[in-house]
């Protein structure tokens, strides 16, 4: 935690040295992706065991790479049994998490691939992880007019979301999506300012209440 008006750091966790001599959180390393939910007061956390980021045969591709997904409070410290492992090649990555109930979350896979052939630069995978029935399946795209999703934040049970991201007609920005209506508001779009010669994009967001 940094408090910003006496510049300090407060370490939430205690830093323990394991087996490879790194330092652990004490439920897992490397993590890669937090998103805050200020209505359950969690964060999803997204990470991996950093030895395994080295195994060259996940970097090869020939063997995947085991993400943990866990959610934590504000403390980061992980709720219950609220962990659960997605394998994933390296080639691909989570690209974005989302907590939609109290026990549910939602992930965004992202593969890179042949833009030639397919005229995309990348394609998702969506998969619904329940903590209750310890399950993850993967799930039909709920934003089927988006192209790219790279963030998402939803405060009513995934009715609908805000989204970072493209949709099919070309636009790219920040958008509100309604689930039910399949409708997208944009709020903030990308732009190019050609008098001044700068690009003006959303590099990222969050919801801090609604």
């Amino acid at each position: 935690m940094f408090d910003l008006d006496s510049g300090q750091f407060t370490y939430l966790y205690n830093k323990i040295l394991n087996e490879d001599g790194y330092e652990d959180f004490p439920y897992e390393t490397q993590p890669i992706a937090l998103n805050y939910n200020f209505k359950y007061g969690t964060f999803v956390n997204v990470s991996c065991k950093e030895k395994a980021l080295y195994n060259l045969k996940v970097r090869n591709g020939k063997k995947p790479l085991k993400y943990h997904i866990s959610l934590v409070d504000k403390d980061f410290k992980v709720k219950g049994d609220f962990v659960i492992e997605v394998k994933s090649l390296l080639k691909s990555d989570i690209q974005a998490s989302v907590q939609i109930t109290d026990h549910t979350v939602m992930v965004v896979e992202r593969f890179d691939v042949n833009e030639k052939k397919k005229g995309v630069e990348s394609e998702y995978k969506y998969y619904l992880i329940d903590y209750e029935k310890q399950t993850c399946k993967e799930i039909a795209s709920p934003f089927p007019n988006m192209k790219y999703v790279r963030s998402m934040i939803t405060v009513d049970e995934g009715k609908s979301y805000y989204i970072k991201g493209d949709n099919w007609n070309g636009d790219s920005g920040l958008f509100y999506y309604d689930c039910v209506t399949n409708e997208q508001t944009p709020i903030l779009l990308d732009y190019y300012d050609y008098e001044n010669d700068i690009d003006n994009h959303v590099v990222n967001f969050c919801l801090v209440e609604k």
